[in-house]
């Protein structure tokens, strides 16, 4: 039996968690850097698709029984919004670390290193790339909240940056690539990374004209270290799991690449709209909108090999269906029982459409061994993420959850085979919501 499928037969949502349980006492979700390294960007298209992508863009009004709290909000929900996914980037002009808190890049290396870069790469792109962007996650960012569920999580949240990544990239005339297997023992040495601390799952590779070779830096001195210590998940007894099954999808998979169509997607004009909220009013989303929605979503993957294998989109909108190039009846029922909570068994009733990714594990875990449950997570959070992003085009508002039992939403969505992978809920928000948000 491999790790994979060991931890998929463990719990889904382990209770408790290990370390801090008050969640005004988690750690911050900011890395830090010396200051002589800081580059500010000044009006340059790096510097707005980097703010679009992980940068701070909202405040919301978190209320809660002791009045509540202002929080900072991005463009891509994250889960607990604890934000464990850092943005790296490489340039003609080095390789810079992106502070979302300051909107600023830390330069950890000189030089053009891109070539580097892609030469850790499994299947590269044909050229040099104009960017690539480098998700990394700070395990103990979500460990901290969820324990050994946290794991899942990173790998659905570095998925909805990438969604996120992607959606910019096409409003900015680049083809994009996603890269999930690679040498990661370089890319970490690279950029300086403690492997058990933080660690890089997916590399996006930017094209807009023609790839130009040249001399590659030299990059092999060490990165400058960040400012504060975070714990390691190899030296957290109650992470054990974790950390084995991270060493393990270290071993990434050299089967060879498939095709990928990596033109530019249409914009979506209003997408950057998009917003979590809490309370939806039961209007139901027009038909037109809803092939539309689908149409985007079911779009091939830029991604290898998750784009040989792609997870299958059910969803519950005036019945319960299977989308197979239409929508196909499943002998689906109500979701709420599924639901974990209160506030995703309300949105279940409330919400115009409830989108659920479906996706095998098996097979890729034969393919790709235990790297595929990252692999499989990620995939689902781009597919998350371009519900998202869809909805808030069609002006409506959406919500990602993971609270939610598989086997019962299995069973309730009539899946025949695979797995619910994450929760996508949609639809037109109560005016009297209680968390106002207002953009920066």
């Amino acid at each position: 039996m491999t790790l994979a499928r060991a931890f998929l037969d463990g719990p889904h949502q382990p209770r408790g968690a290990p370390g801090v349980a008050d969640t005004r006492g988690l750690p911050g979700v900011y890395k830090r850097y010396p200051a002589a390294g800081r580059v500010p960007f000044g009006d340059s298209e790096l510097g707005r698709m980097l703010r679009e992508i992980n940068g701070l863009t909202r405040m919301r009004w978190m209320p809660a029984a002791d009045g509540g709290e202002l929080v900072a909000g991005r463009r891509a929900p994250s889960s607990g919004a604890r934000y464990p996914i850092e943005v790296y980037v490489a340039t003609g002009d080095g390789l810079h670390h992106y502070d979302p808190a300051h909107h600023w890049l830390d330069q950890l290396r000189a030089g053009d290193g891109r070539s580097l870069l892609a030469d850790c790469l499994v299947d590269p792109p044909e050229g040099r790339p104009e960017l690539v962007l480098l998700l990394s996650t700070v395990f103990w960012r979500n460990c901290v909240k969820y324990g050994p569920f946290g794991y899942r999580l990173q790998g659905l949240d570095a998925g909805v940056l990438i969604g996120q990544t992607l959606a910019v990239a096409s409003a900015h005339g680049y083809r994009a690539r996603v890269h999930l297997r690679f040498d990661d023992d370089r890319l970490d040495q690279l950029l300086g990374l403690q492997p058990y601390v933080e660690s890089v799952y997916a590399a996006v590779t930017l094209t807009r004209n023609a790839g130009a070779a040249g001399e590659s830096a030299d990059w092999s001195g060490p990165a400058p270290a960040e400012l504060a210590a975070v714990p390691a998940i190899d030296t957290i007894p109650a992470l054990a799991d974790v950390a084995r099954l991270h060493a393990a999808a270290r071993l990434a998979s050299t089967r060879p690449g498939v095709p990928l169509d990596t033109t530019p997607p249409e914009p979506l004009p209003g997408a950057e709209r998009r917003r979590t909220v809490h309370r939806f009013n039961r209007r139901p989303v027009p038909s037109a909108d809803l092939d539309r929605l689908l149409d985007i979503v079911n779009r091939p993957v830029p991604a290898d090999p998750v784009a040989a294998d792609p997870s299958t989109i059910y969803l519950q909108a005036s019945g319960t269906w299977r989308y197979d190039r239409g929508l196909v009846p499943t002998a689906g029922g109500p979701l709420a029982p599924a639901a974990q909570s209160a506030m995703l068994a309300e949105e279940f009733r409330t919400a115009a459409v409830t989108v659920v990714p479906v996706g095998d594990y098996e097979r890729g875990l034969r393919s790709h061994g235990d790297r595929w449950y990252r692999m499989r997570n990620i995939e689902a959070g781009i597919l998350a993420q371009r519900v998202c992003l869809a909805a808030a085009a069609m002006g409506m508002d959406s919500h990602v959850h993971c609270d939610f039992d598989v086997t019962a939403m299995a069973r309730a969505l009539g899946v025949d085979e695979g797995l619910p992978l994450v929760v996508v809920t949609a639809g037109y928000c109560q005016p009297e919501r209680t968390d106002p948000q207002g953009e920066l």
